[in-house]
């Protein structure tokens, strides 16, 4: 879970967690160099029970949160929670119980229920659930919300984690990787909630995260065509607007 100024919405994700009906978890949370009370709310919740962890650094924005909380992960699976989500109590239960049945599965979804910032139900999606019904919707759209997956920690270290060059759309960029080299699901249940507020980063970032997803396509198309991902040469800390742009014209 990375936590970045998320003290508004943090108690209740952690809180959600902690609810698991799956009792055997880590839930490590990356302050990303937080200056409100996300440090405080973290550690607060580290003291009172032992299966949270914090891991605090200075900023370096979300990619890099991501991949570092990847890294310390002790667990073959990652579960994927962001500060302002909740997940539903048998969530991890239900998600476990199908990778370990699914050996060749590195990438589960589910369903989400979308909530104003009040938690009022605004709505429920639930994803294509076969790796066939995926795959093409992928090539337009991503077909996953990123508090809803569960991951293989061994996929995501073989396909190099999230990349920066795509930033906003960083998990997308991921989960285009994972569906060209490993079996991806979905599953019918929800798995929590997805909170619709005017922090989040889709409502601030719009216009980047749209030329992201629409270079994440693009890198896609070119590595099925059999080219050289040009993602792959960008390095965090370039500048990468420039090839985003020409990547999002791709036909």
């Amino acid at each position: 879970m990375p936590a970045y100024n998320a003290a508004r919405f943090l108690r209740d994700a952690i809180d959600s967690v902690l609810a698991q009906t799956l009792a055997d978890f880590e839930c490590l949370i990356v302050d990303d160099g937080s200056t409100d009370e996300t440090a405080a709310i973290a550690e607060e919740a580290a003291r009172a029970d032992p299966r949270v962890r914090v891991a605090a650094r200075a900023h370096q924005g979300l990619v890099a949160a991501l991949n570092e909380g990847c890294e310390l992960a002790a667990a073959p699976y990652i579960a994927r929670l962001d500060a302002d989500d909740i997940a539903f109590p048998d969530r991890l239960e239900r998600q476990v119980a199908f990778l370990d049945g699914h050996p060749q599965v590195a990438l589960l979804g589910g369903g989400m229920r979308t909530v104003n910032e009040d938690g009022d139900r605004l709505g429920d999606y639930v994803p294509p659930l076969e790796h066939a019904l995926i795959v093409p919707r992928m090539a337009d759209y991503n077909c996953f919300h990123h508090s809803s997956v569960m991951f293989r920690k061994s996929a995501w270290r073989q396909l190099g984690g999230y990349r920066a060059a795509v930033i906003h759309a960083e998990d997308y960029d991921l989960w285009l990787r994972m569906s060209e080299n490993y079996e991806v699901r979905g599953l019918t249940w929800l798995m929590g909630c997805y909170r619709v507020h005017s922090d989040q980063i889709s409502a601030n970032y719009s216009r980047q995260q749209a030329i992201s997803a629409s270079a994440a396509r693009a890198a896609a198309r070119l590595r099925r065509s059999g080219a050289c991902d040009p993602l792959d040469s960008v390095e965090a800390g370039d500048q990468p607007e420039a090839l985003l742009d020409r990547l999002a014209r791709f036909p």
